[in-house]
């Protein structure tokens, strides 16, 4: 993750969507469907909120943290502005002004993972393992995890709790080892 958001520059417009991109699936954990109909007004900036609408239209609200959030607004002020013809609320607009598309999306995972130096085949799913698997290699509560990722069968969160064997380790030696 680290190649993949040091590639990131948000000098250029074209840029700045590749950023909130790969932000979005990292940092909410996002599936793709949710991430193109993912609307302005699904967007609390004050409170650091977004409301997802994920299978079977089952809202839930995820918190982004403050760069997600002013990197959302840099692109809603500099890029969504000038493409916005009045038509779609979509978040995610392409240069014609009309919402990104799932292949949009993938392409640009792409892009963005080959610019990074990364070899292996990375797709948007690849981005929503990872913000699982980070959280909960870092502490978090599973049944905190499931409500995230919008689950609602602990089963299918559960996947994602394959540890490596650092974290094992780790794990063993806290109340185990001398």
């Amino acid at each position: 993750m680290n190649n993949i958001f040091n590639v990131l520059d948000i000098a250029t417009d074209k840029n700045i969507i590749k950023s909130v991109i790969i932000n979005y699936l990292y940092y909410c954990g996002l599936r793709v469907s949710e991430l193109i109909s993912l609307t302005v007004d699904n967007i609390n900036k004050n409170d650091g909120v977004i409301k997802v609408c994920g299978k079977g239209s089952k809202e839930r609200y995820l918190p982004i943290n403050k760069h997600l959030c002013d990197l959302t607004m840099i692109y809603i002020n500099r890029v969504r502005k000038s493409r916005y013809k009045g038509k779609y609320r979509n978040l995610l607009l392409s240069a014609k002004g009309e919402p990104l598309t799932r292949q949009d999306i993938y392409v640009i995972v792409k892009i963005v993972a080959r610019e990074a130096g990364i070899k292996k085949e990375v797709h948007p799913h690849t981005l929503r393992h990872s913000f699982a698997t980070h959280l909960l290699e870092n502490g978090a509560n599973i049944r905190t995890v499931q409500e995230m990722l919008g689950h609602s069968n602990i089963g299918t969160t559960q996947i994602y709790t394959h540890l490596s064997k650092e974290k094992l380790i780790e794990a063993y030696d806290l109340f185990w080892r001398d």
